[in-house]
């Protein structure tokens, strides 16, 4: 069997190096084939995007040059609309045949999960990949996650390379305390947001005037 792809969605405006180190961690702890950053069209859960598809792509493509392992998929901005997950892993799952994917979320998203549209069966369709903080071990707040969470889950990475899809692995993961509203708000006040996300990311932001 392949090794597994990681799909690491978000808004991305703009992606910062919190969200470039996540999918490393996650690519190298796990061993990966590839990890896609998948920027959405427009957030069902979320306030209106300042930056346009094409200005987060670019940005994507400009945070990943030479980095190898690191992909950017437009299967989102190019659905229109609102965008759901399921949809997109179902995507994912037709063009990837067996090959195992791990849909990589934060500890804090997957305590809202049964928020998602169809979030019970996101796992016929791929492993979740949970990062929590190093040492922090959050405790789920829901009972029903927890059940589903205990329901699926496996406690090392063997267990997402044995299979398909349909599993839940909790990793620990050193996470940079960065955020991409503390970096839209650094730049619309006209502070400096060196060393929070890529220099050519910061370079491309300024010439157009994003923020």
């Amino acid at each position: 069997m392949k090794k597994p792809v990681g799909i690491l969605g978000g808004s991305f405006d703009p992606v910062h190096f919190g969200h470039l180190r996540l999918a490393l961690e996650c690519m190298q702890l796990v061993d990966l084939e590839k990890v896609i950053f998948v920027p959405l069209a427009s957030p069902p859960h979320r306030s209106p995007l300042w930056a346009s598809a094409e200005q987060r792509i670019r940005m994507l493509e400009l945070a990943i040059m030479d980095v190898g392992g690191l992909l950017v998929s437009d299967i989102e901005v190019k659905r229109q609309g609102t965008t759901y997950t399921i949809d997109t892993l179902k995507e994912f799952r037709d063009s990837l045949g067996n090959q195992p994917i791990c849909l990589i979320l934060g500890m804090d998203a997957f305590q809202e999960f049964d928020s998602w549209k169809e979030w019970d069966s996101i796992p016929e369709y791929a492993h979740l990949i949970i990062a929590d903080r190093h040492n922090a071990k959050q405790v789920l707040r829901k009972d029903t996650l927890q059940s589903f969470y205990e329901s699926i889950q496996v406690t090392d990475k063997e267990g997402i390379h044995n299979s398909t899809n349909g599993k839940a692995l909790r990793l620990a993961v050193p996470m940079l305390d960065i955020s991409s509203s503390r970096i839209r708000e650094l730049l619309h006040d006209k502070h400096s947001a060196k060393f929070l996300l890529p220099d050519n990311v910061l370079d491309f932001i300024n010439l157009e005037g994003i923020y």
